[in-house]
């Protein structure tokens, strides 16, 4: 039903300990839309984007199976032409040991989107952190944890997105929802995205930053990516 697993090399960081670093699986990748907590938020976050020619989701919130090769700890992704950009979500992986937390940017093909959103998902590769937090270290104050994005360009960088966690939908409604959507329980190595918080990115930027802070244990992870724009015909 969905793709096979792939590995990747990360740094789990437990609270206090240094950063290990293990070998996980990962896939099946899935991806949230239109999550907030706030009904009237998504709903008006629909209406908008509908109002630049995206399709309404059939429901909310919209879930989206992603290929597990559209997965990326690079610090550099290439994509096709300069109508992408990124929106920065709290990620979830399922390990051996438990769930895991983490900072992702979904990627997004503007010109696409305006047709399938799923296919928009689908043309440009997902971007996660390669440290990770374990879910049990930050499941009490979950709510207070931080989603930054910032658009790196020649003009210098620019804060486009910020906010609580809170936002959206906690871990545990997420995992759920998917569970009764695909109609088994998320095997090890499955990686959710979280959808994304309120804010703008600009599109055709160069390069993002993504982090996830967290003000309660007072620290931060991020990752910086560039985004190579190919040209469409030479």
């Amino acid at each position: 039903m969905f793709p096979g697993l792939g590995e990747m090399s990360v740094s789990i960081q437990r609270d206090g300990d240094a950063p290990v670093v293990q070998v996980i699986p990962w896939g099946p990748v899935f991806n949230f839309g239109y999550s907030g907590r706030s009904e009237q938020l998504v709903r008006a976050h629909v209406g908008e984007m509908a109002g630049r020619g995206v399709p309404a989701p059939k429901a909310v919130p919209s879930l989206y199976p992603i290929p597990t090769d559209r997965l990326s700890l690079a610090t550099e992704i290439a994509v096709y032409g300069s109508e992408t950009y990124a929106e920065v979500e709290y990620v979830l992986i399922r390990s051996a040991d438990g769930w895991l937390v983490t900072v992702g940017a979904d990627q997004t093909d503007a010109l696409v989107e305006r047709v399938s959103v799923s296919r928009a998902k689908r043309q440009c590769p997902d971007v996660i952190c390669p440290v990770l937090w374990p879910m049990q270290d930050v499941a009490s104050h979950f709510d207070e944890l931080i989603l930054s994005l910032t658009a790196r360009n020649a003009d210098g960088d620019v804060s486009v997105q910020q906010g609580r966690c809170a936002e959206l939908r906690p871990p545990l409604s997420l995992i759920e929802f998917l569970t009764a959507r695909i109609g088994l329980e998320p095997r090890v190595g499955t990686v959710v995205f979280s959808g994304t918080i309120s804010g703008s990115p600009p599109v055709g930027t160069p390069a993002w930053r993504i982090a996830l802070t967290d003000p309660v244990l007072n620290r931060e992870i991020s990752h910086t990516f560039r985004v190579d724009a190919l040209e469409e015909e030479l």
